[in-house]
């Protein structure tokens, strides 16, 4: 820059070459402060990142010891997620008790296991001893990977919990643990009676029981899902929550069924179970009045037997005794304005879909029960097992793999003769 002023010119020059100067410093500086900025902006991403990474981590760590309802869906996804890629370690790590297929000693859970497996029985199923091997699996006896899960012990009162809400007999039945696949259960309608004794040497009265006995014959129920396999940390949770509502309501819903009118272990199906045909003409569901419901209550003889019992039946059946009016138009059961009472003749009513429902209807159909549900036993074998299937066609084409989750429970009607069912009309 010029130093020396002398005309005109010089200080022309001198301008020029000052402006030229302030124009490339303040260039300089622009540089400088978009540098500043794009430093003082990636160290904020970083601090982000680490605080993401934080957050992640402790979420990994913590989220499973958590009691929230997100912790618990959480858990059940990682747990689907584990058996997929085989991951054992991880699987147990989440509580999973596996299960192999012995040859000399048949299903069992894996050794090493069974005091997981009772303390799964301990806080859900039943306080029961159990035996140390019980039955419990599939042909699985791969050393790296169990092959067949039973669901974690704090997972599983949770999918079971959606069951029960799905269910109307599950809270209501008599359940224990069975220990092979036939059990024997004594039963009788008897009752002891005491006595007064008038002094010392008064005997007391020996009461005489008639025994009879329930037979607890353990069957498979299953079902299966089709997932994706592009399982990732963000999807754990509302996998959890798909598994728990699928599984759980369908069991919720089966149990009602098995316990009630299944043509195998349904309660309508014992033999010996009082019966109550409609009268000719009566071929129809629709054709239900509260003297029908009069008359299944009759059947029972005793007070003994009348005690704790109730009406099952579906709700589309239920609305026929609901909307039934006299011959003044009056209805029987409740007043037009007023939500009908789940009652009869001081009786309760349940309503499930275990029970035929109004497009059920044809001749000799056994529709409507009434009794006590304690009566109705339910054993349980195996509490509830998972496992996944990916070596399909479909695995390749579609990346699906398949969840079947598992249940062995059996049903019966411990008294029959404390049981009255209603039947439609042949003709």
């Amino acid at each position: 820059m010029k130093t020396e002023i002398k005309s005109e010119q010089d200080v022309n020059e001198f301008a020029k070459e000052a402006n030229a100067e302030v124009t490339a410093l303040k260039a300089a500086n622009v540089e400088k402060d978009t540098k500043l900025a794009d430093v003082d902006a990636q160290l904020k991403s970083m601090a982000e990142k680490f605080k993401t990474i934080q957050v992640q981590l402790k979420d990994a760590l913590s989220i499973e010891r958590d009691d929230s309802e997100e912790a618990k869906l959480y858990k059940l996804g990682s747990f689907v997620k584990a058996l997929y890629r085989k991951d054992g370690g991880e699987a147990n790590r989440l509580g999973g008790i596996p299960t192999i297929n012995s040859e000399t000693e048949g299903f069992k859970v894996r050794p090493g296991f069974e005091a997981r497996y009772k303390a799964l029985h301990d806080r859900f199923w039943l306080k029961a001893a159990l035996s140390s091997d019980p039955m419990t699996s599939d042909d699985s006896d791969d050393s790296d990977f169990f092959g067949s899960y039973l669901v974690p012990v704090d997972i599983l009162p949770e999918v079971m919990r959606i069951a029960e809400e799905a269910s109307a007999m599950m809270s209501l039945v008599t359940s224990r643990p069975v220990r092979g696949i036939t059990t024997t259960v004594p039963t009788t309608t008897d009752a002891l009676t005491f006595t007064r004794l008038t002094d010392q040497e008064t005997a007391a009265t020996e009461d005489t029981w008639t025994w009879t006995k329930a037979t607890l014959t353990v069957y498979d129920y299953a079902t299966w899902i089709a997932i994706t396999e592009d399982m990732d940390q963000d999807s754990l949770i509302a996998l959890g929550a798909f598994i728990r509502a699928m599984v759980g309501e369908a069991w919720g819903t089966k149990f009602d069924t098995l316990a009630l009118s299944d043509s195998t272990t349904g309660a309508m199906a014992a033999s010996g179970i009082n019966q109550v045909t409609m009268g000719a003409g009566d071929v129809a569901f629709s054709s239900l009045t509260t003297d029908y419901l009069d008359q299944m209550i009759t059947e029972l003889t005793t007070r003994g037997k009348r005690r704790g019992a109730r009406f099952f039946m579906s709700p589309s059946v239920w609305d026929y005794p609901a909307n039934e009016v006299d011959d003044n138009g009056n209805y029987k059961i409740r007043r037009f304005s007023d939500a009908e009472p789940l009652q009869v003749r001081g009786y309760p009513v349940t309503l499930t879909d275990g029970m035929p429902d109004i497009s059920d209807s044809a001749v000799s159909t056994d529709f409507v029960a009434f009794g006590n549900p304690t009566y109705i036993l339910n054993g349980n074998r195996l509490g509830l097992e998972f496992r996944i299937y990916d070596q399909t066609e479909s695995s390749m084409k579609y990346s699906q793999i398949y969840l079947r989750a598992r249940v062995r429970q059996a049903f019966t009607l411990a008294i029959p003769s404390a049981w009255s069912k209603l039947t439609t009309a042949a003709v």
